[in-house]
């Protein structure tokens, strides 16, 4: 249904985009004579959605095979607040996502050749909700507006207005005897701050699949206790790709990237934060921050480089011991004394409960765990021990036995991002997949660095 709700998005037209996970499957297997119709005499396999199917997180309040339900309605409630019979009861109808707006291309061109100047100027309209509430770089002025219709004015790039229309006249006025301004006029418009994305790949490599194209693949045969063998992103990043344009389109300013490790291993390596504006260098501030993080794995991919997720649980307590003793003063050392986050790639439960105990055992350490599909299990652990999340799905799958307990979320489970917000663990959002999204993007929920 997702690929369907994208191929909407992009003016495939509504009920083509339903067929193409309904009908046309059905007869493309030679069953179109008794499933992808609901029609009488086919099988009554049918699913009940909360809301429109082509819907962005629209989820199945009930399903039935065979006529016969699947779902048990208190499971449904206690993942999702409501239940089938309940939603039954409303009057209005769904109505399908609003398609994507496509300009055409000469206009598009004009748009974006007068945007992407320096110090450019805009008048934007009709945002309807402000999230920079607690940024930093906002004058307090611009943060605490309160109401529901705001304009906002960007004058050689800087903000100078963000209020109601008529508060802002005086700003437009200014910017307005530019011919070069450039005015938008959005419907439910959102401001927010520029997202942070950490990513598998972005400026490590221009296609996944062509190695030629990228700094190249850590070694998992390395010995990852061995500081000498660590790999620093920062020496192979580039600056350039098609992937920075989608990431910038997508709201992105800022990527946390690690070495490649395209084979798996323990010891991944440390990341490089970068920006993706594309006037930026190497050498003039195009890297906010050289060393991020050092990232290493205690999951299946592990056994890539030590055999056994138990070695690299204890070669993980032996970085941190050497950390306090003979590698104090290297990039281990960092580590122990908590200067530098370790990012921890971990889903099973039990493997997470690994993670708290070396937590306790040496609290100096800024850990942080990426992936956490099973982490609603160990919520309470998790916050007690102040140990926060970098999820990489908000809806996992058991896609190995290992992972078997994930936290699949509505309607069987409440969501992931529920559980552990309720438990008070600080969390972050994020899909680090080259196939699903090179610009992989990073929702904070918290600061967490």
């Amino acid at each position: 249904m997702f690929q369907a709700g994208v191929g909407h998005a992009f003016h495939l037209p509504e009920d083509k985009a339903l067929q193409s996970v309904t009908s046309i499957p059905a007869n493309a297997i030679d069953l179109g004579y008794r499933v992808g119709y609901a029609r009488p005499g086919y099988d009554a396999d049918l699913v009940v959605w909360d809301a429109h199917p082509l819907t962005i997180g629209a989820t199945p309040l009930q399903v039935y095979i065979d006529g016969n339900p699947q779902l048990k309605h208190q499971i449904v409630r206690e993942s999702m607040g409501t239940t089938f019979n309940e939603a039954s009861s409303k009057e209005a109808l769904p109505v399908a996502p609003k398609m994507r707006t496509e300009l055409e291309p000469e206009k598009r061109e004009a748009f974006c050749s007068k945007s992407r100047k320096a110090k450019a100027n805009f008048v934007i309209n009709g945002i309807t909700n402000s999230f920079l509430e607690n940024h930093p770089q906002m004058p307090t002025v611009f943060r605490d507006v309160s109401g529901g219709n705001y304009t906002l004015v960007v004058s050689n790039g800087a903000v100078t207005c963000l209020d109601t229309p008529e508060n802002c006249s005086s700003a437009v006025a200014r910017v307005s005897a530019d011919a070069n301004v450039t005015t938008l006029d959005l419907s439910n418009g959102h401001v927010l701050p520029g997202l942070t994305a950490l990513t598998a790949a972005l400026g490590m490599v221009e296609i996944a699949t062509e190695e030629s194209t990228g700094d190249g693949s850590v070694d998992p045969k390395k010995d990852g206790n061995n500081p000498e063998n660590l790999d620093f992103a920062k020496y192979g990043i580039q600056l350039e790709g098609k992937a920075f344009s989608r990431a910038r389109i997508g709201g992105i300013t800022r990527a946390i990237t690690p070495p490649l490790s395209d084979e798996g291993g323990f010891v991944n390596g440390i990341s490089v934060g970068i920006l993706t504006r594309t006037d930026r260098t190497l050498l003039d501030g195009g890297v906010f921050r050289p060393e991020v993080a050092l990232h290493v794995t205690i999951d299946d991919k592990a056994k890539v480089s030590v055999g056994t997720i138990s070695t690299a649980v204890k070669k993980l307590r032996k970085i941190l011991v050497d950390g306090k003793g003979k590698h104090n003063e290297t990039t281990f050392g960092e580590v122990a004394s908590g200067k530098l986050p370790l990012v921890i790639n971990a889903n099973n439960h039990w493997d997470i409960q690994q993670i708290i105990n070396i937590k306790k055992d040496f609290p100096d350490v800024n850990i942080v765990i990426q992936g956490g599909a099973e982490a609603p299990l160990v919520a309470l652990e998790l916050a007690e021990s102040q140990i926060p999340i970098i999820l990489t799905e908000t809806r996992p799958a058991p896609t190995s036995f290992r992972h078997r307990d994930a936290v699949v979320g509505p309607p069987l489970t409440p969501s992931v991002a529920r559980i552990l917000s309720e438990a008070g663990v600080y969390f972050a959002v994020a899909i680090v997949a080259d196939s699903e999204a090179p610009m992989d993007k990073v929702s904070m929920h918290e600061e967490i660095s």
